[in-house]
């Protein structure tokens, strides 16, 4: 009915030292941890409570890259601190700080632990290295204003190539109604007088490090409503120039009723049909004074 020991057993044991290995895997974790570029990390293991520590030897790989010592801490040798490359630091013996971090620093950290009780231990950190958080720019547009309300959208960014990403943050309290967009730079507000105090804060981000940078919605409305003033201003005041314009200009003409006297002496005659003559201008005048056979006669 069973089978005999002699056929089972084998197949058991290898069952327990797959499951031995595959445990003892799963164990050493990598833990992600995330550095900036000029600045410093720490890579701190996991140590047993209590045990003290003979020896420890920190590894680094990149990506598919061979193994190799960057720094052992042996206190069984005169030279307890080892470094086999430059910028880095043991803390307490253990903690490895990586100084003034660059971009080919990013890799995987082990740790390979031998305490006093020759127990030994591993861990492990895979550390990616990001470069800084530029400052976020706070740009808006008004949409309308007044005394109820201000519509404005603000949009949040930060220098294409950074790698950064950004999003809004608001005052919970705020009773502003508020949609942000698929791309989370721009946001559309609608607030009521009654909350125009909120603050809304833009972040820039990576898993390195965040800025960020606050807009005041009561400022920026304020202001924003005294530049759509100006154009109402302008506009009354162009009017009234022009109004003031139009009455000098038609007071300062001659009344329609001068006198004739002005008008006559300007009027002269010449006969049609003598036009290649140059003969004398006559007035209306001299034409009263004179006779019909064209003679003049001394007047009364």
């Amino acid at each position: 009915m069973g089978q005999p020991c002699g056929q089972r057993c084998p197949f058991v044991t290898r069952l327990l030292a797959l499951l031995l290995v595959t445990t003892g895997t799963a164990a050493v974790q990598i833990k992600p941890v995330s550095g900036v570029l000029g600045h410093s990390v720490q890579l701190p293991p996991q140590l047993h409570p209590g045990s003290s520590v003979k020896r420890i030897i920190w590894s680094f790989r990149a990506n598919a890259s061979k193994k190799v010592e960057v720094a052992e801490y042996n206190l069984e040798t005169s030279e307890h601190l080892k470094y086999n490359r430059q910028r880095l630091e043991l803390l307490n013996e253990t903690t490895l700080q990586i100084n003034a971090l660059e971009q080919c620093d990013s890799g995987v950290y082990d740790a390979h632990i031998t305490y006093h009780s020759s127990q030994v231990d591993e861990d492990s950190f895979n550390l990616t290295v990001y470069e800084p958080v530029p400052a976020p720019l706070i740009q808006h547009e008004m949409l309308s204003y007044s005394t109820e309300d201000c519509s404005i959208i603000l949009r949040c960014s930060v220098p294409a190539g950074s790698g950064a990403q950004t999003t809004w943050r608001h005052d919970n309290t705020s009773s502003a109604t508020w949609g942000q967009s698929d791309k989370r730079h721009m946001l559309h507000l609608t607030v009521p007088a009654s909350a125009l105090n909120a603050t809304y804060t833009c972040v820039a981000w990576n898993p390195a490090q965040e800025r960020s940078k606050s807009v005041d919605v009561a400022e920026l409305c304020a202001r924003e409503a005294r530049r759509w003033r100006w154009p109402i201003y302008l506009a009354v005041l162009v009017a009234a120039a022009g109004a003031s314009s139009i009455a000098l200009y038609l007071g300062g003409r001659c009344p329609a009723a001068c006198p004739e006297e002005l008008l006559y002496s300007q009027v002269q005659r010449r006969d049609v049909e003598d036009e290649d003559e140059q003969g004398p201008s006559r007035t209306i005048y001299s034409e009263v004074g004179s006779g019909g056979d064209g003679t003049a006669r001394p007047q009364a």
